[in-house]
């Protein structure tokens, strides 16, 4: 792919040359401007050679709210102090650390040494200043990686603890294999009917119903594709999900795959994750050393670029173009990838499908607050005590979750929620209802 053979390129060389350009075009047969088109819409490509050191700092709600300016701030008095090409400093949107704000990495490429960015979280402006002052020095602090801040926090979603033996997708598989009619498929979609489970990337679509309609749409070739590319402001559930339970998130797919008849799948994951990618490509290792990868299944790293969350903006990067939306009808269902049948789901919805297939839809269903059913994962951050990702029944009130989250810190006043990232904008303490005042805190998730 153009897009893969340009990140390689880019990864030894640090940026992407007219002569890469033209070299990668030669190789893969392809028109240079087919080259251009891709290289020049991802912000994950630059065809200029980078700074030494290049420092990305959000800037982001959270990471605002934590001073992350003032640290951008500190970082641009060290770039003036620095001779050209040495040192660069930018904001950028949400890096998906906003339990541990602010966030910023630090993209090093020096002659002789091997390239890599590292993380660093929950600093001072001071304390960012002193991280970057080491790096420029050659004696770089540790990153902050993600598995260093597990809570310990047991999840019911993990049906193996910890251990996966993908005995849900062995069974389904046996069952598919012995058997001529429909059963096992009929039963997995009742199970997923029962269970109410939903999409969790945001459109909330019922499962059962589009894995049905994959599954019967005409076409012999299909495909299912995991959409990892997490980038809504204020949203990281699904890095810890990828990163704690990769064998979840693969299982489902594989039992989404063997329900539609898939021949190849994908996990789409943003770049900025690169201990996830790492843990998910172990996670396909080991089931294919288990006998448990039923058919080819690879990580796709995004070359960057919030649109590719849209999932079919991300089919578009799948097959080697620029992360332009497509119009709708036709939707992926029948027309996904390669116009064939697709099967996308998001990482969430796919951890969820080992837990239904192994306890039952009514399990799931069973797990409630409110009158509400189905467990699911929040993303909590800001003035609380404790931010993280938590399970939750549906229908927790938003004052019971802030709870779980040990309450706000410091004695800080509720004032307002955003429930959605920035897109869903902020709701105050309290609303004007038909029938009075409304308090969000008592609002059911």
């Amino acid at each position: 792919m153009i897009i893969e053979e340009l990140q390689r390129l880019q990864h030894e060389r640090g940026f992407l040359s007219r002569e890469d350009l033209a070299a990668a075009a030669a190789r893969l047969a392809v028109p240079l401007y087919r080259v251009h088109e891709v290289a020049s819409f991802f912000p994950g490509f630059r065809t200029t050679p980078p700074p030494e050191v290049q420092v990305r700092v959000c800037r982001d709600m959270t990471c605002r709210l934590r001073g992350s300016a003032a640290l951008l701030g500190e970082c641009a008095a060290l770039v003036a102090a620095q001779p050209s090409g040495r040192l660069a400093a930018e904001g950028v949107s949400c890096l998906g650390r906003c339990d541990r704000a602010p966030a910023m990495t630090a993209a090093v490429q020096r002659a002789g040494e091997a390239p890599g960015t590292l993380l660093y979280t929950g600093r001072t402006p001071a304390g960012a200043r002193d991280v970057v002052r080491a790096i420029l020095d050659g004696t770089p602090p540790p990153p902050d990686d993600d598995s260093r801040d597990h809570d310990g926090r047991a999840w019911q979603i993990d049906v193996y603890g910890g251990r996966p033996t993908y005995a849900a997708v062995r069974d389904f598989a046996a069952r598919l294999r012995s058997g001529r009619d429909e059963g096992p498929r009929q039963e997995l979609i009742e199970r997923l009917r029962v269970a109410g489970l939903l999409g969790m990337g945001g459109a909330g679509g019922r499962t059962h119903k589009k894995w049905s309609d994959v599954r019967t749409a005409a076409g012999e070739e299909k495909y299912v594709v995991c959409c990892g590319d997490e980038s809504e402001p204020g949203t990281f559930k699904d890095r810890e999900l990828l990163l704690r339970t990769p064998h979840l998130v693969l299982e489902g797919l594989l039992l989404g795959g063997l329900m539609i008849g898939a021949r190849r799948g994908w996990v789409y994951i943003r770049h900025e994750y690169a201990e996830q990618i790492e843990r998910m490509r172990a996670a396909i290792r080991d089931a294919e050393a288990q006998g448990a990868l039923v058919f080819p299944v690879e990580v796709f790293v995004s070359p960057g670029g919030y649109i590719c969350g849209e999932q079919t903006a991300m089919i578009e990067v799948l097959e080697d173009r620029r992360a332009e939306p497509r119009n709708r009808p036709p939707e992926l269902q029948t027309n996904g990838l390669r116009d064939r049948p697709t099967l996308v789901n998001n990482v969430e919805t796919f951890a969820w499908v080992p837990a239904i297939a192994t306890r039952g839809g009514e399990w799931f269903a069973g797990q409630r607050a409110a009158g509400l059913g189905g467990l699911r994962f929040f993303s909590v951050r800001g003035d609380v005590a404790a931010p993280g990702v938590y399970e939750v029944p549906s229908g927790l009130t938003l004052g019971a979750l802030i709870a779980r989250a040990g309450g706000m810190r410091d004695g800080v006043a509720f004032k307002a929620v955003a429930p959605s990232g920035t897109s869903g904008g902020f709701l105050p303490r309290v609303l004007d209802g038909p029938d009075g005042p409304l308090d969000v805190l008592e609002w059911p998730l």
